[in-house]
């Protein structure tokens, strides 16, 4: 890229940041009304800290009202792993619990789940989020509430 006197500029990569929390509503409440099957994946993202690989493998048998977990498929990163379901997680998946065992919980392929959620960022005046950001926003959510290795291990690292 060249300035108007014919010198090179630099040109620096895009900044990404955090949502805020009036963001997430905005998107959540456009989500909410036109997409569900996206709201869906927003909502265990935001409130499980899964990685896109694991929400499009996810099935409605690895999640246990029950026992308030989900197992997260292995994606690959490494094996599955099991991740506490909170009580407004669990409000959220009984509305959303529809499908038969094996039936896919987010049933979309890696492209149209993004192309989907870059058209419903759009929409809701969204522009300069990264990738994993619902799962970055989960792990800061988690710094007060619990140990460090007990965040690694919910977001499935390891110790070391």
């Amino acid at each position: 890229m060249k300035n108007k006197h014919n010198n090179k500029v630099a040109v620096h990569p895009p900044i990404h940041r955090n949502p805020t929390r009036n963001e997430l509503h905005k998107l959540l409440r456009y989500t909410f009304r036109t997409d569900m099957v996206m709201c869906r994946a927003i909502i265990l993202a935001l409130h499980a800290g899964m990685r896109v690989a694991e929400l499009l493998k996810l099935r409605f048998r690895d999640i246990d009202l029950a026992l308030m977990v989900i197992t997260a498929p292995s994606s690959n990163r490494g094996a599955a792993r099991t991740i506490p379901i909170t009580a407004v997680l669990a409000d959220w998946l009984a509305l959303f619990s529809v499908g038969a065992p094996d039936d896919l919980v987010v049933p979309l392929p890696p492209a149209e789940f993004l192309r989907r959620l870059a058209k419903l960022k759009k929409a809701a005046g969204i522009s300069s989020w990264g990738k994993d950001v619902f799962r970055r926003g989960y792990a800061t959510s988690q710094l007060w509430s619990a140990p460090t290795a007990a965040q690694q291990a919910m977001l499935g690292h390891s110790g070391n």
